[in-house]
């Protein structure tokens, strides 16, 4: 590939760096190893919020799957605006998915008062490596007929998305095709090893994620599941966590591993300095992760562990009660809700008062 073509490509894919690029392969392995047959599955959806906390739900498709109505309807019963961005010739528009009603992007982001999210965004250094580990995600993309999808999503995310939110994708949803229980559950996939604290292992989940989209998905009754790749190889001689195509260079068989998470289990929370990251945001702004432990993760094999899945361990290895411990949260606005007095008695209500007014009938207990 001469230096002319890769810059080209690099501007197509936003100028990325090949850690960021990368990760979209770690999607791809895994869709290749477990959603062969007997699932549904879509991983266009995003978590949009702006400055101000207001919220939406997009999903980039074409045509929208009978999955993607279940996901949309759920969000929406909890009162959440979920809209379709597509592009029909090479213009890009925008649909509300339960009224229909749609703008072209310009028009929405008026009528929405969208205001410009500045941003800082740290510049990839072209190493020699970079550019190495560059070139091998292009022609991976290219031998898998990815490039142009990949492309068509960087822009939404560049022109739009980037622009007016502060957003995160939503890597996988999935649901089984048939039986009684076909409620989705909703996947996030990363290729990455432990980190020691404290002189334990852990795995980190980022703290915006799993406070705020992955949040209102498990209010609306989804589970959520962190899923890594994982890398027990890491080349020690590298400075940054190794790049998944050298990883797969190395590796006669992909570990997976997986573990269900929860909004309402109190992990540890651990500040990365933002140098170490691709982080997103202020420049001199820690990113916090929360740490969850390595030994709580099992190996995966078959989809089916996840989607049969209703054990959730605390930090401590514990089972965790999720629905009583969710029987103490307010229904509205998630906060927790405390023993209060009354002219009547005892009654239920929320800590977020007098924002949320929420109440609920004392019975002796949650």
């Amino acid at each position: 590939m001469t230096n002319q073509e890769l810059e080209e490509e690099r501007r197509r894919l936003g100028n990325r760096s090949s850690k960021i690029i990368g990760g979209y392969v770690t999607e791809y392995l895994f869709r290749q190893s477990f959603l062969k047959g007997k699932v549904s599955f879509s991983g266009a959806w995003w978590f949009s919020r702006t400055r101000e906390g207001q919220v939406f739900w997009f999903v980039e498709e074409g045509k929208l799957s009978e999955l993607d109505l279940q996901i949309a309807g759920l969000l929406e019963a909890r009162g959440q605006k979920c809209y379709q961005l597509y592009l029909p010739g090479g213009t890009w528009q925008v649909c509300q998915i339960d009224t229909g009603t749609g703008w072209n992007l310009e028009d929405f982001i008026r009528q929405h008062g969208l205001e410009r999210i500045p941003k800082f965004r740290r510049q990839v250094d072209l190493t020699e490596d970079e550019i190495l580990q560059l070139e091998k995600c292009i022609r991976y993309y290219r031998q898998e007929n990815m490039l142009a999808d990949l492309e068509c999503s960087i822009q939404i995310e560049d022109l739009f998305l980037n622009q007016y939110f502060y957003t995160s994708n939503i890597d996988l949803f999935v649901r089984p095709e048939s039986g009684l229980d076909r409620m989705p559950v909703c996947l996030e996939i990363k290729f990455k090893d432990e980190f020691l604290y404290h002189g334990d292992p852990f795995f980190g989940m980022d703290c915006y994620q799993l406070e705020t989209g992955y949040s209102l998905l498990e209010r609306a009754g989804m589970k959520i599941f962190n899923v890594v790749l994982y890398n027990g190889k890491r080349d020690a001689s590298r400075k940054t966590t190794t790049n998944i195509f050298d990883y797969l260079e190395r590796v006669e068989s992909l570990q997976w591993k997986y573990a269900r998470v929860s909004r309402l289990v109190p992990y540890e929370k651990y500040f990365m300095q933002s140098r170490k990251t691709t982080f997103t945001g202020t420049q001199n702004k820690s990113r916090p992760v929360y740490c969850i432990p390595m030994g709580i993760y099992r190996n995966l094999t078959d989809m089916g562990q996840i989607l049969q899945t209703e054990e959730l361990l605390d930090a401590e290895g514990h089972p965790f009660d999720y629905d009583a411990e969710n029987q103490k949260r307010c229904p509205r606005c998630d906060s927790p809700l405390r023993e209060r007095e009354g002219i009547h008695g005892k009654f239920l209500g929320c800590s977020g008062y007098p924002q949320c007014k929420y109440t609920r009938t004392w019975r002796g207990g949650w």
